[in-house]
């Protein structure tokens, strides 16, 4: 039986804080387009009948609400939530770029910095992808 490892709950944390704010944003700017002005509704709140970040993602590209880049941009955020916050095995964005390399190449591409600590500098491309979103 093997240890289990650190599961670097701070950086986990941060990922599930991001993309609770970006998914509230979603619902709230569909809300806005619809002209709904109900607190809570039945596909756009947090019960098991509302719709996924995804398909909000979807609906507000179906909506011309999102440019192509913005729209890539989310994708690929919500494909590093997924690894960091479902795969117990990536625990930091070193540990991403071994599972998942064209995460990271997508990082390194889209979003580059001159900081020369590996971990420091995906982090850093993470940072500016959330802020693009």
């Amino acid at each position: 039986m093997s240890k289990w490892e650190d599961l670097n709950i701070t950086l986990r944390i941060e990922i599930l804080t991001n993309t609770l704010r970006l998914e509230q944003s979603a619902s709230d700017i569909i809300k806005a387009i619809l002209r709904i002005l109900k607190e809570k509704t039945k596909t756009l709140d947090n019960k098991s009948s509302s719709l996924s970040f995804k398909n909000k993602i979807d609906i507000l590209q179906d909506l011309d609400e999102l440019t192509k880049e913005a729209y890539d941009d989310l994708i690929k955020f919500m494909e590093i939530r997924n690894q960091l916050i479902h795969n117990h095995e990536c625990t930091s964005f070193i540990k991403l770029s071994e599972t998942n390399p064209e995460i990271t190449n997508f990082l390194k591409k889209r979003f580059s910095n001159s900081i020369t600590d590996p971990e420091a500098s995906l982090y850093k491309s993470y940072k500016d992808l959330y802020l693009s979103c």
